[in-house]
């Protein structure tokens, strides 16, 4: 038995993979739009790792490994990020 989906939405990373690849979304708006990797945040590397490969089915990661893959992703996509709302303006 393998990892195939986000708990806590009920949304198979097929389903994901199909959105990803049709609009071209990324992390971040797959979250936005599905609500996944939002809540406990497990399905977070699954996603980054499916995005990444293509896969769907996962084997379970180890926590080292899960906070790994969503550093290296936070790390490349830095840059791509606007700065955080200046929450004294």
């Amino acid at each position: 038995m393998g990892v195939d989906r986000c708990i806590c939405h009920d949304i198979a990373f097929s389903r994901l993979k199909e959105l990803a690849d049709r609009h071209g979304h990324g992390l971040d708006e797959l979250a936005r739009i599905t609500g996944c990797s939002t809540n406990c945040g497990m399905c977070k590397p699954y996603i980054i790792r499916m995005l990444e490969t293509g896969q769907t089915l996962f084997p379970v990661i180890s926590e080292p490994a899960a906070r790994e893959i969503v550093a290296r992703w936070e790390a490349a996509n830095a840059a791509n990020r606007p700065p955080p709302a200046d929450p004294t303006s």
